[in-house]
């Protein structure tokens, strides 16, 4: 009989690349039965960009991919602190409200991954639940994408104490933490050094590109963003000050893969209308047929004083780029500094807060410097290809499944 598995989702579209594309496809694909509970905004599921599929999706229930799909309608987090902080002071968890907690335990599933520090209360409460009904000791799993709290986040101070109290205890109901960075599993061991942590990054299937091809008569040079652009991912306003910066020296554009919300635009100066490149969202497997002429990607940590997780990501941008071929850039920020000095794939501008016209200063040298960008490409394809490619973290999800299931004993040598 299949072991079935519930993905416990709080505020993450349920298309997330982390949650849906690649783990809940991969424990589909190794045979089991998977489920993902997942929230509805205004009644309606959402795209990874926020906006809202009003004419798809539109079934309580249903099945995506072989993935069955339940969803909800997520309360307001006023709506439900109270409840949840009393039940945690308590350690009560048997009689929630929680609408994500009663439908995973009629799931009566044998392992539940959470996503979220909400969805671990959820997931918590469902293990209490039923370890109390029918004596059925279900795994737990929490998947943590980021600190959080982040100490540096602006929040009010009894409402992160709050959070931090929460994780401290629900962390104690936890068989085994997830995570996405060595940098934030030190972090979790330092709260409790005996839990067993495992990192997974946020890596794509390997590309299969032998090595980053030359497109035939290409004289531009192509910066790339992929991902969502606000005031501190993708700082819209470098962008416009590098551009300008950079086309007065080499033929340069720049590329923006996804962007703001659909339906709405960037406001492009008109004198650089020509060498901004908006391609809008794209599905998530199209991504690497959109890098094929990118030279550098770039990834802005900027504000790293207001957020711990800056310091410590390696975002999934970071390893898309490299799992193209294509280059990182970035400003200095603890873990991609490490990862691009470690394997010689990237530049570093040895700086936390760096302008557009240093960004372009930058471009501007390595603009001539082809052979080193190609080694610098075929480093990026090697080390994804035999280390981070997700077919390698696949395994690594195996793994902690069939330990939890088994028991099996891990040897390290």
């Amino acid at each position: 009989m299949k072991k079935k598995v519930c993905i416990l989702v709080d505020t993450h579209s349920f298309l997330d690349a982390r949650i849906f594309k690649k783990q809940a496809k991969s424990l589909y694909k190794a045979g089991y039965d998977v489920t993902l509970i997942v929230p509805r905004r205004d009644g309606f599921l959402y795209d990874v960009d926020g906006t809202p599929f009003t004419n798809k999706f539109l079934k309580k229930n249903f099945i995506h991919e072989g993935i069955n799909i339940i969803t909800y309608n997520r309360k307001k987090t006023s709506e439900t602190l109270k409840e949840i902080t009393q039940n945690i002071t308590k350690k009560q968890y048997l009689n929630t409200t929680d609408p994500l907690a009663k439908l995973g335990i009629e799931q009566n599933a044998d392992i539940y991954h959470c996503h979220e520090l909400f969805s671990l209360y959820s997931g918590v409460c469902i293990k209490e639940k039923l370890f109390n009904k029918g004596k059925k000791n279900v795994k737990l799993i929490y998947d943590s994408h980021e600190v959080y709290p982040d100490p540096f986040i602006k929040l009010p101070l009894d409402r992160h104490l709050l959070y931090k109290k929460m994780l401290v205890i629900l962390i104690k109901h936890v068989d085994f933490t997830i995570t996405v960075s060595e940098a934030i599993k030190s972090w979790f061991l330092a709260m409790n050094p005996t839990q067993r942590v495992e990192v997974i990054y946020n890596t794509p299937p390997f590309s299969n590109k032998t090595k980053k091809q030359l497109i035939p008569n290409k004289n531009d040079f192509i910066l790339c963003h992929e991902g969502s652009i606000s005031k501190e991912r993708g700082n819209f306003n470098k962008i416009v000050e590098m551009t300008k910066a950079s086309v007065n020296n080499i033929d340069f554009k720049f590329k923006i893969i996804g962007g703001i919300k659909t339906g709405t635009s960037l406001p492009v100066p008109k004198e650089i209308k020509e060498n901004i490149i908006q391609t809008g969202w794209v599905k998530y497997e199209e991504i690497p047929s959109f890098m094929d002429d990118v030279d550098l990607g770039w990834v802005d940590n900027d504000l790293l004083e207001l957020s711990l997780n800056r310091t410590f990501a390696l975002p999934n941008k970071f390893f898309s780029y490299l799992n193209n071929g294509v280059p990182v850039l970035v400003n200095k920020c603890y873990e991609m500094e490490k990862f691009i000095r470690t394997y010689k794939c990237g530049i570093v501008i040895d700086k936390f807060n760096v302008t557009g016209k240093e960004y372009a200063d930058a471009i501007s040298y390595f603009v001539n410097k082809p052979e080193k960008l190609r080694q610098l490409s075929d480093n990026a394809l090697r080390v994804m290809e035999k280390v981070y490619c997700w077919e390698k973290m696949e395994e690594k999800l195996y793994y902690i499944y069939e330990f939890l299931l088994t028991n099996k004993t891990k040897y390290i040598y």
